[in-house]
C-alpha cells in the first residue's frame, strides 16, 4: 500500500477481533516507526509491547477503562526519554552537522536569560514531538500492513509508568491498540483543508 493510500485509509479503530498478531509483524512495525525523525537525532523513543492479560487489565484501569485495551491483542506503550535533550548536546550539533546552529541561536537570543527560558520549553517539548512523530509513523505502518490501530491519549501517565516498571526519566506519551478490525469504520470527516490554511505570501 502506498503512503498516500495509507494516510487516506487510516482510522481510529476501537473494536478488534481476537486474531493474534505475529511477533514478526510487530517487530516490522516497530522497525518502521523507528525511522521517524527525532530532534537532534537523539533517538529517545522507547516501545513497550503489552500482550499479557493481567498487565492489560491494569493499563485498562489506568486508561479510564477504555474497552478497546482489553479487546485488542496488543497494546504498544510509546515512551520518550525526557532527560536526553541536554544543553551540551545542542552545543555540539554545529560540529556534527557542519553548521553554526549554536552561533545562530546565540544571535537570535542575545539575552542569555531569554535563551535559558526557551531552553526549558525546548527540552520538554522536543521529546514529546519525537514520540508524536513515531506514533504517527506507527499508525500509518499498521494501516499499510492491513492492521487497525487506535491512539489512546487519555490515561494516567505516572500510573502507567509504574505498572510497566519504567524509570522516572521515561514518559509514556501514548498507548496504541493494535489488531485486526472487527467492524467497518465510519467515514472520516474533516474540515476542508482550505478552511484551516493561511498563506503567508
Amino acid at each position: 500500500m502506498e503512503v498516500v493510500e495509507a494516510i487516506k485509509k487510516r482510522r481510529s479503530i476501537r473494536s478488534f477481533r481476537s486474531k493474534p498478531i505475529s511477533e514478526k509483524v510487530i517487530k516490522e512495525l516497530i522497525e518502521l516507526a523507528n525511522l521517524a525523525p527525532t530532534a537532534s537525532n537523539l533517538k529517545n523513543r522507547r516501545f513497550f509491547v503489552i500482550q499479557d492479560k493481567k498487565t492489560k487489565k491494569k493499563i485498562f484501569k489506568a486508561a479510564c477503562r477504555q474497552s478497546q485495551i482489553l479487546e485488542t491483542p496488543v497494546v504498544i506503550a510509546v515512551a520518550t526519554d525526557m532527560n536526553l535533550h541536554k544543553e551540551q548536546d545542542f552545543l555540539k550539533k554545529n560540529e556534527i552537522w557542519g553548521m553554526d546552529l549554536w552561533g545562530a541561536t546565540i544571535k537570535n537570543y542575545k539575552d542569555n536569560k531569554k535563551f535559558k527560558s526557551n531552553w526549558k520549553v525546548w527540552k520538554n517539548l522536543w521529546p514529546i514531538q519525537d514520540a508524536d512523530a513515531t506514533i504517527t509513523t506507527l499508525l500509518l505502518a499498521a494501516t499499510a500492513k492491513g492492521l487497525a490501530a487506535c491512539w489512546i491519549g487519555t490515561f494516567d501517565a505516572e500510573e502507567t509508568r509504574m505498572i510497566l516498571k519504567l524509570p522516572k526519566n521515561l514518559k509514556v506519551v501514548a498507548l496504541i491498540c493494535l489488531g485486526y478490525q472487527k467492524n467497518t469504520p465510519y467515514p472520516q470527516k474533516r474540515k476542508p483543508a482550505k478552511e484551516l490554511t493561511t498563506w503567508i505570501r
